[in-house]
């Protein structure tokens, strides 16, 4: 906060609960600050996205 004037409140939450899933999946955290992470990061948070998606086929079957 000195440097920027900002504080990144939602990647706290983010960064949280994208380690606990890396640590039951992988069984070890990973530096998301690094290149490891971010290999990792992108998919992970592609798949928060489509799971908070609204899809119709999920309430018309039919429509499937």
């Amino acid at each position: 906060m000195e440097t920027n004037g900002v504080v990144g409140i939602k990647k706290v939450p983010h960064y949280g609960s994208l380690n606990n899933v890396m640590m039951s999946v992988f069984g070890r955290r990973f530096d998301f600050g690094k290149v490891e992470g971010t290999e990792l990061e992108r998919p992970v948070t592609e798949g928060y996205e489509l799971l908070g998606a609204f899809n119709w086929t999920d309430h018309f079957p039919i429509l499937a």
